[in-house]
């Protein structure tokens, strides 16, 4: 019996040696860029220039967000996260050369756009350092669709520091007009 014990472990372990392991696709970790800037931004005091635009009408604040603030700024780009286990190979990924010298973009395009919230995520590099992250984002249930472009732009010389976000798009409602809304926000660091 004892025999037969050690024949069936060698041959189970003989069995575990032979599998090879499965590689994990993995896409841009938007979730993680967007903590990396909350970390960064938390505690500072660098006000931000707001410019809304909806329907026609501009309106331009200037706030000095708390970390609470920070959070809502930077949240609605969690949206674009597409690096998520059920997305894995629903993404296929092509990757160009940029206009400028030492500009290299990724685009995430779904296989089926029409049935995923994220229609698009693109990364612009330059110098192997992100410069910008676009993606267009959709919502649709019941009672309203909107479709949103979201844009960070970053500042690759020092250090990937966020310069400047942009939210533009269209709120349609049943029974009620389509809402367009334009949101370029500047974060002033003097």
């Amino acid at each position: 019996m004892r025999w037969v014990s050690l024949l069936i472990l060698s041959g189970v372990l003989a069995a575990c040696n032979s599998l090879e392991p499965t590689e994990i696709e993995a896409y841009y970790p938007v979730d993680s860029l967007v903590d990396a800037q909350y970390e960064r931004l938390k505690l500072t005091e660098y006000q931000l220039r707001k410019t809304t635009l909806v329907n026609g009408d501009r309106d331009t604040t200037f706030i000095t967000p708390d970390s609470t603030q920070w959070g809502y700024e930077l949240g609605v780009f969690r949206k674009a996260d597409i690096n998520t286990p059920s997305l894995r190979g629903e993404y296929k990924v092509e990757t160009e050369n940029g206009e400028r010298d030492g500009e290299k973009v990724v685009s995430y395009i779904p296989d089926e756009p029409d049935d995923k919230t994220v229609r698009l995520l693109r990364v612009t590099y330059l110098n192997n350092r992100i410069s910008q992250l676009h993606a267009k984002v959709s919502d649709q249930n019941v009672v309203f669709e909107s479709i949103r472009s979201l844009d960070l732009y970053f500042d690759t010389t020092s250090e990937d520091r966020l310069i400047r976000y942009t939210v533009d798009g269209a709120q349609k409602m049943i029974m009620k007009d389509t809402v367009r809304l334009n949101v370029t926000t500047e974060v002033l660091y003097e």
